[in-house]
């Protein structure tokens, strides 16, 4: 009997220490979940919408990337209704509402929430079609054509780029507007979208200049110097990321 109970003494005390392990090894892993909502909550708070939508993104970023995509739909949606607030217009300019937009399809994609992610490409692109006039448009087509080919294939990218075509021809700078259609065919072209391409350079009146252009293209390949960038990126790494809020958020790692 003696040796028995020592035993089960003996199986008690592993396994009163492999509880122990255990619990302070996911201690820390409810602690960054609590900690990140919280930090979130403040977020919310803040009265500046720029400030307060970086920082919700961030947090958002970081929750999908440690495995918390649930908190960082949460997240997300608590960014939507910055971006939603009627009194945002102070803080957010134009290019801050559709790269915000543009950011939260991008960060929601990766949070496995579709719905989410479409709903913000839809606004990202009605906030887009909604400046006046038709040319501030132009800048922030290639970079949405991206989001858009993700989210809703090639199909629905081409509409959108064949649409700015419109949009460049009004552009009044002759040499601007030519980097547009440059940059819009380019992007046809890449997509297989011949036709849709020579269309897109055909807004220019002058042939001899659309000549010129095709017959460069095909010598230097597909990507004229300086074309693929033109424009303004939209995405999230470009606009909200920020360096040293991530950092901070990284020293909170599991």
């Amino acid at each position: 009997m003696r040796f028995g109970y020592v035993v089960s003494l003996g199986l008690l005390a592993v396994g009163l220490a492999t509880f122990w392990v255990m619990s302070t090894c996911t201690r820390p892993a409810e602690r960054d979940t609590r900690l990140l909502t919280m930090a979130a909550e403040e977020a919310n708070l803040i009265s500046d919408h720029r400030e307060r939508l970086m920082r919700q993104l961030n947090i958002a970023d970081w929750q999908v990337h440690t495995h918390r995509k649930p908190d960082g739909q949460r997240t997300l949606l608590k960014a939507v209704e910055t971006l939603q607030d009627e009194n945002n217009r102070k803080d957010l300019d134009e290019f801050g509402r559709i790269s915000g937009w543009a950011s939260i399809a991008e960060l929601a994609r990766a949070a496995d929430d579709n719905a989410l992610s479409l709903k913000a490409c839809d606004e990202a692109l009605e906030t887009l079609q909604s400046l006046n006039p038709p040319a501030r448009r132009c800048e922030y087509v290639l970079s949405l054509a991206t989001q858009v080919q993700i989210l809703r294939g090639t199909t629905e990218a081409t509409r959108l780029l064949s649409k700015a075509g419109g949009w460049a021809e009004t552009i009044l700078d002759k040499f601007e507007r030519r980097q547009a259609l440059l940059a819009f065919s380019n992007r046809l072209f890449d997509l297989k979208e011949w036709s849709e391409g020579q269309t897109m350079l055909r807004h220019d009146a002058d042939a001899a200049w659309r000549s010129d252009t095709l017959a460069a293209m095909a010598n230097i390949g597909h990507t004229p110097a300086g074309i693929a960038s033109w424009g303004k990126n939209v995405d999230y790494e470009s606009t909200y990321r920020n360096a040293d809020l991530q950092k901070n958020l990284r020293q909170q790692k599991d």
